[in-house]
């Protein structure tokens, strides 16, 4: 059980549950006080899945000829297509980092390490904004328009979660005084 609930697991999740509640009151709070600017965030992000719908649609369509309105094929080439990515940059950058190389080689494989974790965090950074996008899609016919501050209390959520777990580690870690 110590495993679990022990400091150095408390502080990790500290790192991780503070940015997420302040992040979620700050969406919450653009939310309420100046509703033009959440709804320009809200647009952007409801821009990204067709940026990549349609990179999808083109892959799809070149690697199986037309998928259609075929949601599953669609959504499997999504599966498919980050994971081929990810072995793929994951198996380079390792290359990259595993052989030795001599001093020419040097500033060409420190730009090709570059580009290889910099593709593999920008695109990254799409599927998670393309998902944030769906959650905010979901939220919106909660919230009666109001997606950004629901999905701000959510994370502030998922934050004091955190915060519950560490007063958790705090009282099974504390002595007893009798």
């Amino acid at each position: 059980m110590d495993q679990y609930f022990n400091e150095c697991l408390a502080a990790t999740v500290q790192k991780i549950s503070l940015p997420l509640e302040l992040s979620g009151f700050l969406l919450a709070f653009i939310e309420l006080k100046t509703p033009n600017l959440a709804r320009k965030i809200e647009e952007f992000l409801e821009e990204i899945p067709t940026y990549l719908d349609n990179a999808i649609d083109f892959f799809g369509e070149f690697l199986f000829g037309t998928i259609g309105e075929n949601k599953f094929i669609q959504y499997s080439l999504y599966i498919l297509g980050f994971v081929l990515f990810v072995a793929m940059v994951a198996s380079f950058t390792g290359a990259l980092f595993i052989f030795s190389f001599s001093e020419f080689w040097e500033p060409i494989i420190f730009l090709l390490k570059v580009i290889a974790i910099g593709g593999s965090i920008s695109l990254a950074l799409l599927f998670l904004l393309a998902f944030i996008s769906r959650i905010l899609d979901f939220l919106d016919d909660f919230s009666h328009g109001k997606a950004l501050g629901a999905f701000g209390l959510l994370l502030a959520l998922t934050g004091s979660l955190g915060e519950i777990y560490q007063i958790i580690v705090l009282i099974m870690n504390t002595p007893t005084c009798i």
